[in-house]
């Protein structure tokens, strides 16, 4: 017995330490799997975490992108608001005397208030103009403040112009200057002979078709060489200018000594040429100004008589002419008075102002003098239109026109003398030796504003 149980026993120690092998087999089983559990977890809260920086960093792009669009466009809108008022300009040359006098940026400015305009808005409480997109959405606002201190002396503007949109402010400043004919020494359209006074009339091929058709620009096709069939025209050797100069046409320059910046409608290098009007080789002339001579485009001919007449016309107050000007008819004498009112004499003047492109009617507005006033002796006086036209036409002869006179029909207090030695014919107001005549001499000696020819002065 005692060896079968002592044979037995080891057999069952062997069975309890393969139980302990089992049970310690399932406890490291337990173990791994709770690792495995804080790992997921470990890795899920990463995951969260890489997923909320992509959301910040998404959301602050998506923020920074639209404040950099709103900048961008602030801008633009500033641009807009400069476009704007050169607009208003256009379509009214006196617009630089508007603006806001609270504004520090024209605080040396004579400033008149114009609270039409949203534009000139100031302050956190201040107006803006709105600006819209193609489907009428609002896309930013503008303002902008103007400086006209100098505007007298050299004729410049300032303004100051700043653009909105969303919470973007952007301010430009730009000095506006209108430039014209008036701005050179000497300026040139066409640098040919008037047709009207040529020896030779120029060729068709000189003009483009049109009615009535135009001379072309030497740089647009105009034909030159030895016969000159266009009657071109240069600057000799004995030319000096001394000043700007700016021809739209081509400029042909022999020996000529240019002391001023030249510029040119010719819109190619070389910016003239060195060539008679002939197109023959000649002397090279002299150009003092550095980067002279250079492009700079086509510039717009002074009004015509037309355009200037047009400026009188009450029609016209919601396009063209939103400030219409004075109209005066056949002799009429001005005499300007130191506190900015002139006298105005003007017998044959019925309307003042005309109300159609035809002048069939008309009004007499009192702040261009009273018609009985204009048609008396002692005149009518009235404060001088400030930035505005005084036009003055000769008697019209359609008699359809407001301000038509039978040419034997001259009105009151007015003589027009045919007769007499030089210097007696022409048109006086008044009647009496002492009344004022036109031409006016001033002693029987004087040659001082005397009608030389033989037939009557143009009354």
């Amino acid at each position: 017995m005692s060896n079968v149980e002592s044979n037995a026993a080891p057999t069952l120690r062997k069975r309890r330490r393969a139980g302990v092998f089992l049970r310690l087999q399932r406890s490291r089983a337990a173990e791994d799997s709770g690792a495995a559990l804080i790992l997921v977890v470990a890795v899920g809260a990463v995951l969260s975490m890489l997923m909320t920086l992509l959301v910040v960093v998404t959301v602050n792009g998506m923020r920074q992108a639209t404040d950099d669009a709103d900048w961008n466009a602030a801008l633009a809108a500033a641009y807009a608001g400069i476009d704007e008022y050169q607009s208003r300009l256009s379509a009214d040359t006196s617009y630089y005397r508007y603006g806001n006098a609270a504004s520090t940026f024209s605080a040396s400015s004579a400033i008149t208030p114009d609270d039409t305009n949203p534009a000139f808005g100031v302050g956190a409480s201040g107006t803006w103009a709105q600006l819209s997109g193609a489907d009428g959405t609002a896309r930013g606002e503008f303002r902008y403040e103007v400086d006209n201190s100098t505007y007298g002396t050299t004729g410049r503007i300032r303004l100051r112009s700043t653009g909105k949109v969303g919470d973007a402010t952007r301010t430009l400043i730009a000095d506006l200057k209108q430039q014209g004919f008036i701005d050179f020494l000497y300026f040139t359209d066409l640098e040919v002979t008037d047709p009207a006074v040529a020896s030779s009339a120029p060729a068709s091929s000189c003009y483009d078709a049109g009615t009535p058709p135009a001379l072309r620009y030497g740089w647009n096709s105009r034909p030159s060489g030895s016969t000159n069939p266009c009657n071109d025209i240069s600057f000799g050797a004995f030319d000096t200018i001394d000043g700007p100069l700016h021809s739209n046409d081509t400029i042909r320059a022999c020996g000529t000594v240019f002391k001023g910046m030249v510029t040119t409608g010719k819109p190619s290098a070389p910016y003239y040429l060195n060539q008679s009007a002939n197109g023959g080789t000649c002397a090279t002339p002299t150009f003092e100004v550095v980067g002279s001579p250079a492009y700079a485009g086509v510039s717009g001919m002074p009004a015509t008589n037309s355009e200037l007449k047009k400026e009188t016309r009450s029609d016209l107050t919601a396009t063209d002419v939103p400030r219409p000007g004075c109209l005066y008819t056949g002799p009429t004498q001005f005499t300007f008075y130191a506190d900015g009112t002139v006298n105005i004499k003007s017998p044959f003047t019925k309307a003042t102002r005309i109300a159609n492109a035809g002048s069939t009617s008309g009004s007499a507005p009192s702040e261009c003098g009273a018609i009985s006033a204009l048609q008396s002796v002692a005149g009518a006086t009235i404060t001088v239109p400030e930035n505005n036209v005084m036009y003055v036409q000769n008697v019209p002869a359609v008699t359809s026109d407001v301000n038509y006179w039978a040419a034997s029909n001259d009105p009151a207090n007015f003589t027009c003398t045919s007769t007499g030695s030089t210097g007696q014919r022409g048109w006086r107001f008044g009647t009496g030796s002492n009344a004022p005549g036109y031409p006016l001499r001033t002693s029987s000696t004087s040659t001082t504003e005397v009608a030389t020819t033989t037939s009557p002065y143009g009354c």
